[in-house]
């Protein structure tokens, strides 16, 4: 067990570089998941933006 206690050993040992190929061949059929990737966010969006969004929008649907 790691002494982290997260039950996985220390892999930083294993040092490899894996061809994207590979890992999305093992993951998609291999353990029939999908690897998922974060959408893109436009440049032009203010930092923030979102969270007051949110904000305004969880104060608007509680009235």
């Amino acid at each position: 067990m790691a002494e982290d206690g997260t039950g996985h050993g220390d892999l930083s040992m294993y040092d490899q570089q894996v061809p994207y190929k590979t890992v999305h061949k093992t993951v998609r059929y291999g353990l029939k998941a999908q690897l998922k990737v974060p959408r893109p966010v436009s440049e032009k969006q203010t930092p923030g933006a979102v969270e007051s969004f949110q904000q305004t929008l969880d104060s608007s649907c509680a009235n």
